[in-house]
């Protein structure tokens, strides 16, 4: 961004800048990184930002499916009424609570 101007000591932000900053303030929200925010800003034609948006919203919806697992998990932990590690380890492994456990017995 530019410098804004100052008045009394004060920056005064031209209606251009507030934009910019309303822009900045959304794709912050959005989740997106300083340096995608900046990419935005630098280069702004709508395919660009379309492209980085469908870009973030897939990495949303990974993170979002990964954190429903995570809670499914903890959940079956909290759960859990083992008396030792060798008996949760059983459970776990019969009931397929782990995930790409390949261990043979």
């Amino acid at each position: 961004m530019r410098a804004p101007r100052r008045a009394s000591g004060r920056r005064v932000f031209d209606d251009d800048a507030v934009a910019e900053l309303t822009v900045i303030t959304l794709a912050k929200q959005a989740g997106f990184t300083l340096g995608e925010v900046r990419q935005l800003v630098n280069d702004f034609p709508i395919s660009r930002w379309k492209e980085l948006a469908e870009r973030k919203l897939r990495e949303i919806e990974e993170t979002s499916a990964s954190l429903q697992r995570m809670t499914v998990l903890l959940q079956r932990l909290l759960q859990c009424n083992c008396f030792d590690l060798d008996a949760c380890g059983r459970a776990l492994r019969e009931h397929g609570c782990v995930e790409g456990d390949r261990t043979e017995s």
